[in-house]
């Protein structure tokens, strides 16, 4: 359950301030790709977050993913793999 931030030191409000940035940034940057290509070349990027997130909450917080995101996952990305791959094979031809 939620437990409210008590006796909040400086450090820790600039790693929270840190943490925002990076985020509007992160935004700012998809944006901005999705502005310069078609939205389905960066659906790989955007997939790759199931990994990323699965990965650093095992990681940093000791949290395993829950199996229906692990099954989830695993019938999306190799999905979306093989979509990509697809596609590239048509734009050569």
């Amino acid at each position: 359950s939620w437990v409210p931030l008590t006796d909040t030191t400086w450090p820790q409000l600039a790693l929270f301030g840190a943490l925002g940035f990076g985020a509007n940034v992160l935004l700012f940057c998809l944006l901005k790709a999705l502005q310069l290509v078609d939205a389905s070349a960066t659906c790989p990027y955007r997939y790759t977050e199931f990994v990323l997130s699965a990965a650093s909450g095992l990681l940093i917080f000791g949290e395993s993913p829950p199996t229906s995101t692990l099954l989830g996952s695993a019938i999306i990305l190799p999905s979306v793999i093989y979509c990509a791959l697809a596609e590239c094979r048509q734009a050569k031809e």
